[in-house]
């Protein structure tokens, strides 16, 4: 039998996963939270190389033949390469080098193959043949009959020839694409949302949207094109435009960098323009479906050279491509000699375990109530299968002229929290000037223990939202000025770890899932040319700041030490620990001027 990879007791490979797989990030395997309670035995049978030519750096599809006593779930496999020059020649310390482990979520009594995907280091040396192995319950954490068993059989062993000749070459894969908007309105081309006060703007952007690019390979891939298209039913697939900051203009493609062995995400703001946007607006003038297919391509023109005879995970469609589903509508049309401004922003981090976002809403109206400012926030929260409303703050302002008679007025300000009001301010004053900055931290946290085996592992998950909200305001029988918005920094941390006497040992997460500011300013200047006429000169402006993801995911030791009082007097124990990061994530910064708007209207009371 060949001898086993040489293993650090560092982490239980299975505790890592679960964490892995709690954040989100990118990883092997599935697995359950039942114990396993084996009173058979598991074997290790042949193993097969289903990528056509595997290659260092890159993935790898396996084939994993086990055999069972007994239907067993959670079960952990590693892979590693061991030198077959070393190995035929029977040297007592063959050259060996680690490549990946997975969980196999359950394995059915009997013979049955398993699938696996790892990525082989892209720094194997010396280059020629290598035999693959698979190591059956690595960690010795399931209780078997015949322990002898769990290493791939000489008859089953593999030969890979890697000399990384295309390790240098990427496969990128176009994980997910998310759009961001419930529903796109389709205003008129140039019609609405203009640059100003300086602050960069994607100029009549429709919607936005945010990819999860990942790459295989050994080098950074610089300038790797992004495109967006629309297919219109009975017209065709259309080139849509995507907003390029650095050039301050839109453009056909977005080159953009991507690092291999991370996730990446890009924000691409996307405008429907030309004879699209007319076809589209055709069509729903005519009642026609307002569902449309967009398709975001990463490397469409084929100028990133890639290795595409590794893995394929996404076997049902084209790894650079993704379709997404989009709601369409016209606008709305006002009430006759009605002004109304209305804008909104919704972005979520969604997970598996965990989701948390924000939407925002705002708006400015002159109507026959006089002329009205809105502000709303939203953070809605679901962890481990719960959902909640972690904060809801609004802001409302109205105010009314009457010739020869009180000028009607309100203000209202309302803080919930988890279903609760917490905070809630309100005037009636006609003359009224109000000024705060309020905010508030809430965690929603959630517990809970697994066993792999015999080991319980501890999981800890958690979400923390710190939401502000500014007002300001100034209203008095002539004028409303209403400036309000938000401000969220939403967190979100994992832990999963082992316990033993001394020593607690496991992995650590936190990421920044949401960074965002979120600015309305609602102004009108009222007068009355008569008793039964109001004329109102509104401005608008609504901007937003948004930053995430970022965050890491390392490694941890608790070690516990005896503690010396004047150096030589033993007085209790103190907890070091030991830190090791594994992978960290990239984040995007983007600041919009979603609306801008003045208009001088008349209503009649």
């Amino acid at each position: 039998m060949l001898p086993p990879l040489a293993r650090k007791r560092i982490l239980p490979r299975s505790a890592a996963f679960l964490l892995l797989v709690l954040l989100g990030a990118c990883g092997g395997g599935g697995g359950g939270g039942s114990a396993i309670r084996v009173v058979g035995n598991l074997g290790m049978g042949a193993l097969t190389v289903r990528s056509s030519q595997p290659t260092p750096g890159h993935e790898v599809e396996l084939g994993v033949s086990l055999h069972a006593t007994e239907t067993v779930a959670d079960v952990p496999v590693s892979f590693f390469l061991m030198h077959k020059g070393d190995a035929d020649q029977k040297v007592g310390d063959p050259r060996q080098v680690p490549v990946g482990s997975t969980v196999f979520a359950e394995v059915a009594e009997g013979t049955g193959t398993q699938v696996a995907v790892v990525t082989l280091p892209a720094t194997v040396a010396p280059v020629g043949e290598w035999y693959l192995i698979a190591h059956l319950d690595p960690e010795d954490v399931l209780r078997e009959t015949n322990e002898n068993d769990n290493l791939t059989p000489m008859s089953g062993r593999v030969v890979v020839e890697l000399d990384g000749t295309n390790t240098n070459l990427a496969d990128v894969v176009l994980e997910e694409a998310v759009i961001e908007q419930s529903a796109v309105v389709l205003y008129p081309e140039g019609a609405s949302r203009q640059a100003v006060g300086g602050i960069p703007d994607a100029q009549d952007h429709d919607f936005g949207a945010t990819l999860r690019i990942t790459s295989t390979g050994r080098n950074v891939v610089q300038n790797l094109d992004l495109t967006v298209k629309v297919t219109i039913p009975t017209y065709g697939v259309f080139q849509a435009r995507i907003w390029d900051p650095q050039a301050g203009a839109y453009v056909n493609e977005l080159a953009t960098t991507i690092t291999p062995g991370i996730p990446n995400t890009v924000h691409l703001d996307v405008f429907i323009a030309g004879s699209a946007r007319r076809h589209i607006d055709t069509r729903l003038r005519a009642g026609q479906p307002n569902v449309y297919v967009v398709t975001f391509t990463a490397n469409g023109s084929g100028r990133t050279a890639e290795w595409e005879l590794g893995c394929r995970r996404h076997a049902q469609r084209n790894d650079n491509m993704i379709d997404a589903n989009v709601v369409i509508v016209l606008p709305p049309t006002p009430p006759q000699r009605t002004v109304a401004f209305d804008t909104g922003f919704r972005k979520e981090w969604v997970n598996p375990s965990f989701t948390a976002g924000i939407g925002l809403q705002a708006s400015l109206t002159l109507d026959q109530a006089g002329v009205t400012g809105r502000a709303r926030a939203q953070v809605p929260v679901k962890l481990l299968g719960t959902e909640s409303r972690l904060l809801d703050v609004r802001s409302y302002g109205r105010v009314l002229p009457r010739d020869g008679q009180p000028t009607q007025s309100q203000f209202n300000f309302d803080v919930d929290v988890l279903g609760q009001t917490v905070y809630s301010r309100s005037s009636t004053n006609p003359t009224y000037t109000h000024t705060e900055d309020w905010s508030i931290t809430r965690t929603v946290e959630a517990r809970g223990k697994v066993f792999v085996g015999p080991v319980p592992i501890d999981l800890v998950a958690g979400v923390t939202g710190t939401l502000g909200f500014r007002v300001n305001l100034t209203m008095d029988p002539a004028r409303l000025d209403l400036s309000a918005g938000p401000y969220l920094d939403t967190r979100a941390y994992a832990q999963a770890s082992v316990s033993a006497v001394v020593v607690t040992v496991g992995v650590r997460g936190t990421m920044t899932i949401l960074k965002d500011t979120f600015t309305a300013r609602s102004a009108a200047a009222l007068t009355l040319p008569t008793p039964t006429t109001l004329r109102g000169a509104l401005t608008f402006q609504v901007s937003n700041e948004l930053v995430g993801p970022e965050g890491r995911i390392w490694l941890f030791a608790d070690r516990k030490v005896p503690k010396w009082c004047w150096n030589v007097v033993p007085c209790g124990v103190s907890t070091v620990t030991d830190e090791r990061t594994l992978v960290r994530f990239q984040t995007f910064r983007k600041s919009d001027v979603f609306e801008h708007r003045v208009q001088t209207s008349t209503v009649d009371l």
